[in-house]
């Protein structure tokens, strides 16, 4: 079983996937088929760069809330959620969309399923509360650390 792709994603393909999963996240209530889509996205993107900053925490919770009706949180059984009419083939990719959640991609890079181990569920919000960042709306503090602390006492006068 691999978990990353053969070859990386041409920039094209990374554009398309970042305006996909942009036009979603700037619905209100995105169907459950955008929803799987900016996943799926997600699920690729994660791939071919695991740090790729399109993809956060809060995003992907509410694009599985929009898709499944429930967070990953609520899910109190290890559960395999087949994705119907996306993938056909078996998951040779897994992607960690969050701690606890993963998606498995076929070789032509499609959702076949969304895997959630609760316990690891659990562990990632525990280990987001310890960092602080599970609770700050803000997106861009781990990428723009340095700003945010440069603007609290006593350097806030910069």
């Amino acid at each position: 079983m691999t978990t990353k792709p053969i070859s990386g994603l041409t920039e094209c393909e990374k554009a398309q996937h970042v305006d996909a999963l942009t036009s979603v996240l700037g619905k209100l209530e995105p169907s459950y088929q955008d929803a799987v889509n900016a996943l799926e996205s997600c699920a690729v993107l994660i791939q071919d760069d695991f740090m790729t900053p399109h993809v956060d925490h809060q995003s992907v919770v509410s694009l599985f809330k929009a898709a499944f009706g429930v967070t990953p949180k609520a899910i109190r059984e290890n559960t395999s959620i087949p994705i119907e009419g996306h993938g056909t083939g078996d998951p040779v990719c897994h992607s960690s969309l969050v701690r606890g959640v993963v998606a498995e991609l076929d070789l032509g890079m499609r959702l076949v399923s969304i895997t959630v181990t609760p316990h690891k569920v659990r562990e990632g919000n525990k280990m987001m509360g310890i960092v602080g960042i599970g609770q700050d709306s803000r997106t861009d503090v781990a990428a723009r650390h340095d700003y945010y602390l440069a603007k609290q006492p006593p350097h806030d006068s910069l």
